[in-house]
């Protein structure tokens, strides 16, 4: 498995050929974090707000992004990059605190991806990587066909 360090980044066709991905993510808090996956165009805006997958919408229109699983500062999303239409090249996965905190007080967190049920990549965080945010880009999915 790749452990990927801040700002890195790698071609996913170098650690899997499968387009069928699983991605996890933990967040380690005393407070409320919301886990959300927003697919984006070219231009890095949101095109359609279908492509919006959190808690309250739990998967895209063709169920090529969908939230597995969710609880406070933790979700797990299946993505099939395949199915995507070209107005979602881009998926980025965020933290947002819902309530009182910064990003600068959570414990640890991680970022994870699987393909055929195996950790492929991980990138790992911790609040000392943050201070006052209370919202943060975990990472970047970029997918062109």
């Amino acid at each position: 498995m790749k452990s990927l360090i801040r700002g890195e980044k790698v071609k996913l066709s170098d650690f899997t050929p499968s387009t069928q991905l699983q991605v996890e993510i933990n967040v380690a808090s005393g407070f409320e974090v919301d886990i959300t996956c927003f697919g984006l165009n070219e231009n890095k805006k949101i095109a359609d707000d279908r492509y919006m997958i959190f808690y309250n919408q739990l998967h895209s229109p063709l169920n090529e992004i969908q939230l597995q699983s969710h609880n406070s500062g933790s979700g797990t999303f299946l993505i099939d990059l395949s199915k995507l239409p070209p107005t979602s090249q881009y998926l980025v996965f965020t933290a947002t605190i819902d309530g009182n905190g910064t990003m600068g007080m959570i414990s640890s967190g991680s970022f994870v991806v699987k393909a055929n049920g195996q950790p492929i990549m991980e990138y790992s965080f911790q609040g000392s990587d943050f201070s006052n945010e209370k919202a943060v880009i975990i990472s970047e999915i970029y997918y062109k066909s």
